[in-house]
């Protein structure tokens, strides 16, 4: 894209100038971050007065799977939700921000909703995403089949659903 550079950092030490910025955009990208109030701090020092951030952020804990065991779906989701040390973001980003120094907060609720593991739906998405982390962290392969063939099962008999709930939070520099 013209005028568009990417470039991987710390969002805890953003290597631009005070002021520099017109706009920033976080999704899903804050809540993974251990010092989040760090972040927001930095994000708001680079932003010029009266700039946006917009945030994209899940609150983990209203997930919600159904069709498949409850007792599979909470080992395979588990740590998904356990790595993030702001698992539930939303809730609490508005004094963060408020405390960096941002005013105007608003707070919007985007909601996920999948009925069948359609590909074009988030379920299916979210169901190999979390299958696929599961693995990494030590979950067994069996266990990620037989929650992916539970999953399978639900659709086919029409029982399935997912959803979540990402919050756009928007805010304005002060």
């Amino acid at each position: 894209m013209p005028g568009v550079k990417a470039e991987i950092g710390d969002a805890r030490a953003i290597p631009f100038d005070d002021a520099l910025f017109d706009a920033a955009v976080a999704t899903h990208v804050i809540e993974y971050i251990e010092d989040a109030p760090m972040a927001l701090t930095e994000i708001r020092r680079v932003l010029k007065p009266g700039a946006r951030f917009v945030c994209l952020a899940t609150n983990w804990d209203g997930e919600f799977w159904h069709g498949p065991d409850p007792a599979l779906t909470a080992r395979v989701t588990g740590p998904w939700k356990a790595q993030a040390p702001w698992p539930n973001l939303p809730a609490r980003i508005a004094p963060m921000l408020a405390g960096a120094g941002f005013r105007g907060i608003r707070q919007i609720p985007v909601p996920a909703v999948s009925s069948s593991l359609s590909e074009s739906q988030i379920g299916v998405w979210m169901s190999r995403l979390m299958a696929r982390f599961a693995v990494e962290e030590g979950v067994s392969e069996e266990t990620t089949r037989a929650w992916l063939a539970a999953i399978d099962t639900a659709d086919a008999a029409g029982e399935f659903f997912y959803s979540s709930l990402p919050i756009l939070t928007t805010a304005t520099a002060g």
